[in-house]
């Protein structure tokens, strides 16, 4: 996907980089009682 930000923008967060993981409660699901998402790996700005 495509965004098209404002060129006002926060200089700070442009070429940003965040790896973002959730994660959920789940009594029963296995030891733990822990289970994951996949990962999203964002990139702010031009790479």
């Amino acid at each position: 996907m495509n965004f098209v930000a404002d060129e006002n923008i926060d200089r700070q967060i442009v070429d940003g980089h965040a790896f973002v993981q959730a994660y959920a409660l789940a009594p029963g699901a296995n030891a733990v009682q822990l289970i994951v998402s996949n990962g999203i790996d964002c990139t702010f700005g031009n790479p």
